[in-house]
């Protein structure tokens, strides 16, 4: 691409806030990288046959050549390419989906549902470490507990939205992440807060003697 898509924030005020202008080429390279990774994992733990990889394969060009053309689209709008690649995105799974067998589906349901699982323990794992730090009340931990479990609804409700584009999904999580730290933030006394910023501080060090170790 010669040249590079609006910041996210930027694009979606201009694309409210004015007249839709046109949109600069791009990629939204940066934005994906980590999807992709995460569902090339997913991808190789379901045994692929020699076939199936070399559909997976043509489906992944077909995708990245269609996205590169929709970069160099010179008279569209910021929505309007946002629009489009969550298209691109959604063909692409779908056709991934349909290489997958049967079992491989149910498999890559399973380990999805490990992961949230993982996910969870380390919550609760956190959490406790947490209540015994910062001395938390049953109370506050209930709060905290009930905060999570509502902004994962909430997110859930967004990312299943096929109203939405990929951006506006984002702009509405990271928002929705913003107003959780700060209710989460309301049910800390100033001293658990102190000690919260210390440990913030803290971390930073802790991670580069771990690095040297």
């Amino acid at each position: 691409m010669k040249k590079i898509i609006f910041i996210a924030l930027v694009m979606l005020a201009l694309s409210t806030s004015f007249a839709q202008p046109k949109c600069q080429k791009g990629t939204n390279k940066d934005n994906h990288q980590g999807m992709h990774k995460k569902d090339n994992k997913l991808m190789g733990q379901l045994n692929l046959s020699t076939e199936q990889k070399s559909k997976l394969k043509e489906i992944k060009e077909e995708f990245r050549k269609k996205q590169e053309t929709l970069g160099t689209e010179q008279n569209i709008t910021v929505k309007e390419f946002n629009d489009r690649a969550t298209a691109l995105r959604r063909e692409m799974r779908d056709k991934r989906d349909q290489i997958l067998t049967a079992e491989q589906k149910q498999k890559l349901a399973n380990i999805k549902e490990e992961i949230e699982k993982k996910k969870e323990e380390r919550f609760s794992h956190h959490l406790d470490k947490m209540k015994t730090k910062l001395s938390l009340t049953d109370d506050q931990v209930s709060q905290i507990k009930q905060n999570r479990d509502k902004l994962r609804n909430d997110i859930l409700k967004i990312k299943n939205d096929s109203k939405l584009n990929d951006q506006q999904k984002r702009m509405k999580i990271r928002a929705l992440i913003l107003q959780q730290k700060e209710s989460r933030s309301k049910m800390f006394t100033s001293d658990q807060l102190k000690k919260i910023e210390e440990r913030k501080k803290q971390k930073p060090q802790k991670q580069k003697e771990k690095k040297v170790n």
